[in-house]
């Protein structure tokens, strides 16, 4: 998703529906609220593709999370990425945080991506890694821009 990590703490269940366009392999969320955006109303809808490989495929992987989380208790979850009931967007943000950032300073990730990062990483980083890479490929910053 395009979209900074507290925003993401905020994803809701109730968001999600098929793809008007792409039923197969795309599904359509709302995120209910960023920097940008002043009410509810102002969030648009974005686009989740699927990939033909297990690997990477980002509607495999949030499926497969759907599927655990909703099936965990009876209770309804609010939030895509809350555990348990108890969970606040703030407190899914800082859980987040907190495993983003094991998992960025291991030494088995870093050593990955030494070649293509200077300095250290943060969740911006990470959600801004494509728009470098296509950058220092070659794309044009029109493209990237375009979203």
């Amino acid at each position: 998703m395009i979209a900074r990590l507290d925003d993401t703490a905020k994803l809701r269940v109730d968001t999600f529906a098929a793809s008007a366009l792409s039923k197969d392999f795309a599904i359509t969320t709302a995120l209910v609220w960023s920097k940008n955006v002043l009410t509810e109303d102002d969030c648009p809808q974005q686009i989740l593709l699927g990939a033909n490989d297990p690997k990477y495929c980002a509607l495999l992987g949030l499926a497969t999370w759907m599927e655990y989380i909703l099936g965990r208790e009876s209770d309804r979850k609010t939030f895509v990425f809350e555990v348990d009931t108890s969970l606040t967007p703030e407190l899914i943000k800082l859980r987040a945080s907190r495993y983003l950032n094991e998992i960025i300073t291991s030494d088995e990730f870093t050593t990955s991506i030494t070649e293509y990062v200077d300095g250290p990483l943060g969740s911006h980083s990470i959600r801004k890694y494509a728009t470098t890479f296509a950058r220092r490929s070659g794309s044009m910053q029109n493209d990237v821009d375009y979203r």
